[in-house]
């Protein structure tokens, strides 16, 4: 039963991954502009230091429930935050590209 519940866990976890990026869910894109606004103007090292500790809780966190036996669950909330990263790298991207001009079509 615990099994069952182990890939329901991910089941779910990985339908809120797809689902907040595919669709930009504002929620999910909120996460990714909060830690983008976080480490905005610092360098490397200050940017570092004040996101390391989230992202090492963050695997803590997946380590204990791997730890505990939920090998499924673990593994989306890995995917989740893989997730939250490619948001922000897309983000990012969008932020710094410069202003195409419309081509016109002829």
């Amino acid at each position: 039963m615990t099994r069952l519940a182990d890939l329901a866990g991910l089941a779910l976890l990985l339908a809120v991954c797809w689902r907040g990026y595919r669709y930009r869910a504002p929620w999910f894109s909120a996460i990714a502009a909060r830690l983008l606004r976080a480490s905005r103007g610092r360098g490397f090292f200050r940017r570092f230091i004040l996101l390391a500790p989230i992202f090492v809780g963050w695997l803590l966190l997946c380590h204990w429930t791997d730890v505990k036996g939920w090998h499924a669950t673990a593994a989306g909330l890995m995917a989740l935050a893989m997730t939250v990263g490619l948001d922000a790298m897309r983000q990012f991207e969008e932020a710094t590209k410069p202003n195409q001009p419309c081509k016109e079509s002829s």
